[in-house]
């Protein structure tokens, strides 16, 4: 799959939400696409904790920030050779980019708590709209393709 890249600023930061909150809200369709990646897991359990554990120590907030920090500049380092300022600059870029992907994450995760009632509405619908689930191995038939099959051979009939 290829995404449009935008440049970095309010554009790039809305893409990358949606992108993200998609990816949150896949993530109860099919956990273990997911969840058995484990740089992803790691990544939001990891953040989670990190968060839950900052509310009730501040040292652990302060250390992470200074481990993050340290980090960041560590990997823009090699950013030197095309432009001195880029190692000033993309530690602020690169904190955007992982908290935008980790509130999109959790917000599509927790987006089934509002949209789990239409989600339910609309498999009842489809279930009575096309019946009970088909036995293994049969196909599917619609009511309205019957009736719309009925209508083109009553006018393939006319003169």
């Amino acid at each position: 799959m290829f995404h449009h890249r935008r440049r970095f600023g309010w554009p790039f930061v809305t893409q990358r939400f949606r992108y993200r909150a998609n990816n949150g809200r896949t993530l109860w369709a099919n956990p273990r696409y997911y969840l058995g990646r484990p740089v992803f897991t790691i990544g939001v359990l990891g953040m989670t904790a990190y968060i839950v554990l900052s509310l009730i120590w501040l040292r652990v907030f302060l250390w992470g920030a200074a481990g993050y920090g340290v980090a960041a500049v560590l990997f823009s380092l090699p950013s030197c050779r095309r432009d001195w300022r880029l190692p000033f600059v993309l530690p602020f870029a690169h904190l955007t980019q992982h908290v935008v992907y980790y509130v999109g994450i959790v917000w599509g995760a927790a987006s089934i708590l509002w949209t789990a009632p239409r989600i339910v509405r609309m498999r009842r619908w489809r279930r009575r709209a096309f019946g009970a689930a088909p036995a293994a191995g049969t196909a599917r038939t619609r009511p309205e393709a019957t009736e719309t099959e009925s209508r083109a051979e009553a006018r393939t009939d006319r003169p």
